[in-house]
């Protein structure tokens, strides 16, 4: 400011002369969140003359603390006490200094600042329950968090919606979620920016079908952005970025620089520079808070689950299968059953009745034929014949399960990422598991039981009807998929009675199951493995469960050269013993979970109505065929 003083003289001329006086007044401070409450680090912020260096200083029942931070062109300044402050609260006050003051100003006006250093608990996630079917489209999250607490509700590895704890409780509303089985957990920051730790994920199904209402204003379409931890170093401190979409942006700050946090404008920006061993302010993934507050730094889910683009992201089959065992398994079981008992009425009996009554027909056609007098007369071995490649039955087996694993994988969607070609390994690794006891427990069981010598032949039919499980899987929105990954069949050396030929069919098929069975235990009973080999291994086994159970499904059918056909010649009362173990395997892994407390309307996948109209129109026309093969034709001749 400038001073001017003046001489008045009777008589004579005013005398004056003009001084230029420096005035540094007393910065102004406040807590780095609207909110007054900040996390370990003491995040504070204020204003003060553009390239002043700001002292502030905070004490209390923990010791004393300080930072410096130089003010930026704006006038803001902005620092962190400290690290790992514990929970209470500091008396601070700041003073500021420039190279013209000489020295420091006055002292702002000392406020306090609560601290809370503590991690809040997970947040519960009660609805949707676990193993539930819910829309993908519009499904609405609740549970209860820590009172005034931001809660993010995550579906894989994406952040499905957010919500502000209410008196205890929350809820929100997802927008469209990919359809499918998918973990599904929550993180929660509390007011002061720390973030908890992932609640224990549980799986929900997600399906497809008509939008419900417009999500709700606390879900919004992308999380912002919120300060992480920082580390003291020597390089400028650099201010957190802000929230998109409406969340506010995160201060973040060194030991000793300043940042800025803007948390009223979406996506503002935080701004600074430090010195004197400051640091740089990380980013994280939650959204930030809208009053500018210091973030908590913790991992995002992203990181805890492996970003998409990663070998650790998520795949079709990286989600557990429906439990075993769990509060809502016995409707599940009772679901699995009527689509067993379905299956046998309008797929398995329709068929045997059909293929009983064709190959009667074509035995009949050609017996009335007869011998014939005329056609080839020469004998097919006279000429030379071109010699036959030998190929190595175990590179040939092995192609072939490698061919049946990219089969496997085009049931689905497959996309450009790393963790796909982690899913073909996996399957790969499975379909070999899958082919070796289909082979090696029956071959023993049968020499030591049965006293009966087995053959193993490749079968490219296999391969077809692994392809029409991929594709009825892709046509009707099958998840899990439908898969079949035998390539190797089995079975008696000639010679052998019907009723050996039926209990080694026995053997086959419950071989299978047995080994779907051991795998889909160990999936309910393995812990959350959030990493690439962890994947790898639910995945493996989620193949080895679908593959097995899918395989039985198919062969216990009771025609052509499958084993079933062999089990319904030899015992009628075994093969539908079999035949209903089998579907309702393959059910209770492949249909939706039910709801507790929903009885058996659930919220149907979207396959179950086509699916059904199908399997009716299959058994009308086996029954037609039938019934024209065994009343009309004969009665016609």
């Amino acid at each position: 400011m400038q001073l001017r003083v003046v001489q008045l003289v009777a008589g004579h001329d005013n005398l004056s002369d003009t001084v230029t006086v420096n005035v540094l007044n007393a910065p102004t401070a406040q807590s780095g969140s609207s909110s007054g409450v900040s996390t370990g680090y003491g995040t504070i912020r204020g204003t003060a003359v553009a390239g002043a260096t700001v002292n502030a200083s905070g004490q209390g029942d923990a010791g004393t603390y300080d930072c410096l931070a130089v003010v930026d062109g704006s006038g803001a300044w902005a620092c962190n006490l400290g690290s790992g402050i514990p929970s209470g609260s500091l008396r601070v006050r700041a003073t500021q200094t420039t190279s013209w003051s000489g020295g420091e100003s006055s002292a702002a006006s000392t406020f306090t600042l609560r601290i809370d250093s503590d991690t809040p608990k997970p947040p519960v996630v009660t609805s949707p329950a676990a193993g539930t079917s819910v829309r993908a489209s519009g499904t609405v999250f609740a549970g209860t968090g820590e009172p005034d607490a931001l809660v993010t509700v995550f579906a894989g590895s994406f952040a499905a919606c957010t919500a502000t704890v209410q008196n205890g409780a929350w809820s929100c509303t997802g927008g469209e979620l990919a359809a499918g089985r998918t973990p599904v957990s929550a993180i929660q920051q509390d007011v002061a920016g720390n973030v908890s730790n992932e609640s224990a994920p549980f799986d929900a199904v997600f399906v497809a079908g008509t939008p419900a209402p417009s999500p709700s204003p606390s879900a919004p379409a992308t999380p912002g952005a919120g300060a992480g931890s920082q580390t003291p170093g020597a390089s400028p401190g650099s201010g957190g970025t802000g929230g998109t979409g409406g969340s506010g942006g995160n201060a973040g700050a060194g030991g000793g620089g300043a940042a800025t946090g803007d948390g009223t404008n979406p996506g503002g920006t935080g701004s600074g520079s430090g010195s004197d061993g400051s640091g740089t302010g990380g980013t994280g993934s939650l959204p930030g808070t809208p009053d500018g507050s210091a973030g908590g730094g913790s991992p995002s889910h992203a990181e805890t689950h492996a970003a998409d683009g990663s070998w650790a992201g998520s795949t079709r089959f990286s989600g557990a299968l429906t439990p075993v065992f769990g509060e809502a398994s016995g409707l599940n079981w009772l679901l699995a059953v009527g689509v067993a008992l379905a299956a046998l009425l309008l797929v398995a009996a329709p068929a045997r009745l059909m293929a009983g009554a064709v190959s009667v027909a074509t035995h009949a056609r050609a017996k009335r034929r007869g011998t014939r007098l005329t056609g080839r007369n020469r004998p097919r071995a006279e000429y030379d014949r071109a010699p036959e490649l030998s190929v190595n039955p175990w590179l040939l087996a092995s192609v072939a399960v490698v061919a049946a694993a990219a089969i496997g994988m085009l049931s689905g969607p497959v996309e450009n990422q790393p963790a796909y070609l982690r899913l073909l390994a996996a399957i790969c690794l499975a379909f070999a598991l899958l082919n070796a006891v289909s082979l090696l427990v029956p071959r023993f069981l049968g020499l030591r039981m049965l006293g009966v010598r087995s053959v193993v032949t490749f079968a490219p039919r296999y391969l077809v009807l692994a392809v029409i499980a991929s594709l009825v899987s892709r046509v009707f929105t099958i998840e899990p998929a439908l898969l079949f990954g035998l390539v190797l069949a089995i079975g008696c050396v000639d010679g052998v009675s019907q009723r050996i030929r039926g209990q080694f069919a026995m053997l086959h098929l419950l071989s299978l199951l047995v080994l779907g069975g051991v795998a889909w235990t160990t999936i309910s009973l393995l812990p959350d493995l959030n990493s690439p080999f962890g994947a790898f291994t639910t995945e493996t086994l989620n193949t080895l469960v679908l593959g097995s159970f899918g395989a039985a499904a198919v062969l216990v059918l009771p025609f052509g050269r499958l084993s079933g056909r062999a089990l319904f010649t030899w015992s009628r009362p075994a093969w539908l013993a079999t035949a209903l173990g089998s579907f309702t395997l393959l059910a209770a892994v492949v249909a939706p979970a039910v709801a507790p407390g929903s009885g058996l309307i659930a919220a149907p996948a979207p396959a179950v109505l086509p699916l059904l109209l199908v399997a009716v129109g299959f058994a009308a026309v086996s029954l037609s065929v039938w019934a024209w093969l065994r009343f009309v034709a004969p009665s016609l001749k």
